[in-house]
């Protein structure tokens, strides 16, 4: 069995940020509360659900790590079909073979649950399809949720598409075992003490699904390092692992009616077939890029496409951040991100090609406004991030019970 040991609390390090202190009478400031995480949070012990290459929840993992160093950390040793190799340093891993399926969420939450967290003040779980709550802990710890809204592989709006993504004869199977499925997904969400979602629309799916209440903290943007360039703006950008499920040949075939060069960053098992399809001036498959490249593309960019409804979106606020406004569905976390309607474009329903190729004249047909779309990600940047986190885990660390 895996054991996660934490040092008792010792002093809790300054890292420059701000927070509310609570004046509930009884309960003590932020800060003292912290403290019994001990020095770099050593009383944390952190777990992610798989060991894929950088997306929206690695950058939400880089940035606790980054405020409590001493942080345990564990993942399970899975990732995407077709993605590089992720530097996991600082992580110990839990033993699977292949790569991730989504379908199953039962064996992969056994192999967490020989995690044994011991001697920890707050267990925090980065959850997505659920495996990441599954690990035992002691007498006294609190356990904390982060996730990414109901299980999107077993829940509406997109878990057709999940089913999908898989050979034809196992769809069939798939769809048999989901009832069994989600019920077993219930059950790990009852698991936590605290349930936080990273957007009011990702709330209200875990409420709808799961029946369990949520707090909101939007996730961390680098909005420090995305920023707007000089670089001069042509064509459009999508930014995505490269998956079924993320729709991406709806965006292709939406920038084609528009007659506007599509540029997709990513990797994933359909990184090849979609090299296959690219044309000079058309469209260009870049794969995976470092930040540094990345940035490069945000800035260059007119706009970026994001056909598929995400819980959240990172790289759409990344993207923003960046001066770049968003075309994306009327649904799910871009419609907390495209707030104002000067910062990018929501498709209403049905997404299509056509409606997409819509949407890109629409915003590309008027001028543009970059300093509102840094506006709106500056909402969403980390030392925000950070100082909700702090509040979080401090309440918990106050409870009675902890």
């Amino acid at each position: 069995m895996e054991t996660a040991t934490a040092g008792p609390g010792i002093q809790s390090r300054d890292h420059g940020g701000s927070y509310e202190k609570t004046t509930d009478a009884g309960r003590p400031p932020a800060e003292d509360a912290l403290r019994r995480l001990g020095s770099g949070g050593a009383g944390l012990v952190l777990v992610c659900e798989d060991a894929s290459a950088i997306g929206g929840t690695e950058r939400v993992r880089d940035a606790i790590l980054a405020r409590f160093p001493a942080a345990r950390s564990y993942l399970l040793d899975v990732r995407q079909p077709g993605a590089p190799p992720a530097e996991q340093q600082g992580f110990t891993k839990v033993r699977s073979r292949g790569t991730k399926s989504h379908f199953l969420g039962p064996i992969y939450a056994q192999r967490m649950s020989r995690v044994r967290v011991e001697g920890a003040a707050v267990l925090l779980s980065l959850c997505s399809h659920g495996w990441s709550l599954a690990p035992r802990l002691s007498a006294g710890t609190r356990h904390v949720a982060y996730v990414c809204g109901a299980a999107p592989s077993l829940f509406p709006p997109r878990s057709d598409d999940y089913v999908q993504a898989n050979p034809r004869f196992l769809r069939p199977l798939i769809r048999a075992a989901r009832p069994a499925l989600r019920a077993h997904n219930r059950r790990l969400m009852r698991r936590p003490d605290l349930i936080v979602a990273n957007s009011v629309w990702a709330a209200a799916e875990i409420e709808r699904h799961v029946g369990r209440s949520a707090q909101v903290l939007p996730p961390s943007v680098r909005t420090d390092f995305f920023t707007p360039g000089t670089e001069p703006r042509s064509g459009l950008l999508l930014v995505s692992r490269l998956v079924a499920q993320k729709r991406i040949d709806i965006a292709v075939e939406a920038a084609r009616r528009a007659g506007e060069r599509l540029v997709i960053v990513g990797s994933g098992p359909r990184l090849e077939e979609l090299r296959a399809l690219a044309r000079p001036g058309e469209l260009e498959v870049v794969g995976q890029v470092d930040d540094e490249e990345l940035r490069r593309r945000y800035r260059s960019a007119r706009a970026l496409i994001s056909p598929n409804v995400e819980e959240f979106g990172l790289v759409m606020a990344e993207a923003q951040s960046c001066g770049t406004p968003v075309i994306a569905p009327a649904e799910g976390g871009a419609l907390e991100i495209v707030g104002d309607p000067r910062t990018g474009v929501l498709v209403e329903r049905e997404w299509t090609a056509a409606s997409f190729a819509e949407g890109i004249g629409s915003v590309l047909g008027r001028e543009p406004e970059p300093e509102l779309a840094r506006a709106s990600a500056e909402r969403f940047s980390e030392q925000r991030f950070i100082a909700g986190l702090e509040r979080i885990l401090a309440g918990e660390l106050a409870h009675p019970g902890g």
